[in-house]
């Protein structure tokens, strides 16, 4: 939708994350249940393996970007991650859309080494319109795979298989700050 902030990368970076707004691969049908190994750059913890893309249809829902979103709880409540090659120091911009299915849904953002994931934002959205969220962080030292993890924390209408849709996921790292130079003054005659 034209009246949401849509974030995109600066200029010469791209994000750092694969499939941001859940676009491969092209279902044909309002929703599929898909094993993860389908999807790109995506994962779950949850015990079957399945992940629930969504395309326009499903529930008269517009996603907030491009053709498809993600339900994060397809079959569970298990969380939605995806890996990324990152170097330490590096801060990074991270954005998505977030939308819950059936009335007010949480989530967790979580970020970090895969082993100590550190939440950074919980959020809650109602039903009726995609809310933007953006938050940064900087890649600590040793850290050279940083997981980004969505996980539910609440859903309305008590299934723990439908709620919180999510859409246009971006990482994008930050260019470095520019250094400090001397730069000569020639001296002036008097």
């Amino acid at each position: 939708p034209a009246s949401l902030p849509l974030v995109q990368c600066p200029a010469g970076t791209q994000s750092l994350l694969v499939n941001g707004s859940f676009e491969q691969p092209v279902i044909s049908s309002s929703y599929v249940l898909l094993n993860q190994s389908s999807v790109p750059g995506w994962r779950t913890h949850a015990g079957d393996g399945m992940l629930e893309l969504w395309r326009p249809a499903a529930g008269g829902l517009i996603p907030y970007d491009g053709s498809q979103n993600l339900e994060v709880q397809a079959n569970s409540n298990a969380p939605v991650y995806q890996d990324i090659a990152t170097t330490p120091g590096t801060t990074f911009t991270w954005s998505f859309a977030h939308r819950g299915r059936s009335g007010n849904d949480s989530l967790a953002v979580k970020i970090g080494d895969i082993n100590a994931l550190v939440v950074q934002q919980t959020v809650t959205t109602g039903n009726s319109a995609w809310q933007h969220y953006t938050g940064t962080y900087t890649v600590p030292a040793g850290q050279t795979t940083t997981r980004f993890k969505f996980e539910p924390v609440s859903w309305a209408g008590g299934n723990s298989s439908m709620g919180n849709l999510v859409d246009a996921v971006l990482i994008c790292a930050n260019p470095p700050a520019p250094t400090a130079t001397n730069t000569p003054v020639p001296p002036t005659a008097t």
